[in-house]
């Protein structure tokens, strides 16, 4: 059963994508951090936001996408400093 609140189903998906992840099972993680990210912009939390574009960071430096990670990266830290997270957004700098 999925909670209705979009925060709270981002949060859930991002859990489980990037488990997924570490698994090594890349498409099935890609989806659910995509979903991730869908469902943190319609929450409109920017700490959401952020987790998704770094759950996508980290899967694209993974497989060795370099111009997604990076795109991926920016976007983390503008919605970490967005929530007043100085500390989130520095930690992208050892990402990529």
């Amino acid at each position: 059963m999925k909670p209705e609140d979009p925060l709270a189903r981002s949060t859930n998906l991002y859990e489980r994508g990037y488990t997924r992840l570490l698994l090594g099972e890349k498409e099935e993680s890609l989806a659910l951090l995509r979903e991730s990210l869908a469902e943190a912009e319609a929450s409109l939390d920017p700490v959401a936001q952020a987790s998704a574009h770094r759950g996508l960071l980290e899967w694209h430096l993974r497989l060795g996408r370099e111009g997604e990670a990076q795109r991926h990266k920016e976007a983390a830290i503008r919605f970490f400093l967005k929530a007043g997270d100085r500390k989130g957004a520095e930690e992208m700098d050892g990402l990529a």
